[in-house]
């Protein structure tokens, strides 16, 4: 896990044995969310188990876990709702090449920081029930202890009083985010950039995820320039645009969507086919760089 992939996310998964499955109702969603119920398991028993290494051949089990590096430190997050509140622990067993623990590391609730071993050949993370009778579980976010995990809450960073937001729409990738805010942050073609990161599991709520953060974000909304950067913010562009009547739109061609008097379409020297195949590897930067001089603003000094 490294470069730009500050982010990764693990679903739930239908691998033999992950999961405990006796007494247990389970709906798997189009999302790859569950809900799981079960009010007779007992405290102590693991929910749902990953693993970073597999044996297809032998157990039909391939890895579901991301490699992470030795010495650094690592957060695990759940990204769900459990009925009681907090009834739950994650726990992380770092093995090695005979397949011995070497560490282990656990904490109640739905968070865990690691430091992952020098030795370390394989690892596992797990749920464990400590009295729970249901989950609704999203995912697994694993990331670098120094990532803000809560990528989809953007900040202003130095605003420019007069100037208008430029709200730039991203979406995470199925397996991680991909996106370097920090990196945004610090940019230096367009001033007041707000990031709007939706995850993969929100896109049917997009347009009310969006709101939301742009709410939170500018209270009094003010001028507003949308940015959409792939098919799908393009198309939360043309259902925010009439929210406010002082916004403005920018869309990256090809844009299909009916023509509107206040969206504008962008280019960018991009390999259209590999973009439009779904990746969210974006260029982001030079997708700011063409846009500076259309978004009317001045530049950060």
């Amino acid at each position: 896990m490294e470069g730009e992939d500050l982010l990764n996310y693990v679903y739930w998964g239908n691998q033999p044995n992950n999961n405990y499955r006796y007494g247990s109702a389970m709906t798997v969603r189009a999302d790859q969310s569950v809900q799981f119920v079960n009010r007779l398991m007992a405290p102590g028993k693991t929910l749902v188990k990953w693993h970073s290494a597999g044996n297809y051949q032998a157990q039909r089990v391939v890895p579901q876990l991301p490699e992470l590096l030795s010495k650094q430190a690592y957060q695990f997050k759940a990204v769900m709702k459990v009925k009681p509140t907090a009834r739950v622990m994650l726990r992380a067993s770092f093995y090695d090449a005979q397949g011995d623990v070497i560490k282990e590391f656990q904490a109640h609730g739905n968070q865990l920081t690691v430091t992952c071993p020098l030795e370390v050949v394989s690892y596992t993370v797990e749920l464990i029930n400590l009295g729970c009778w249901e989950l609704d579980f999203k995912r697994l976010e694993i990331a670098d202890q120094g990532t803000e995990q809560n990528i989809t809450l953007p900040t202003l960073s130095n605003p420019i009083p007069g100037q208008p937001v430029s709200v730039l729409l991203l979406e995470t990738r199925r397996t991680s985010s991909g996106i370097d805010c920090n990196a945004l942050a610090k940019q230096r073609f367009v001033s007041n950039l707000l990031p709007v990161v939706i995850p993969w599991q929100e896109r049917n709520d997009a347009v009310d995820l969006a709101k939301t953060r742009i709410e939170q974000a500018i209270p009094d909304h003010g001028r507003v320039n949308l940015i959409g950067t792939s098919p799908t913010t393009n198309a939360l562009v043309h259902q925010l645009i009439d929210w406010q009547p002082t916004w403005h739109g920018f869309t990256l061609a090809p844009d299909e969507l009916p023509i509107n008097s206040r969206i504008e379409r962008y280019q960018i020297n991009y390999r259209s086919d590999a973009f439009w195949q779904g990746a969210v590897r974006l260029p982001i930067m030079t997708i700011l760089q063409e846009l500076r001089d259309q978004l009317g603003v001045a530049r950060p000094k």
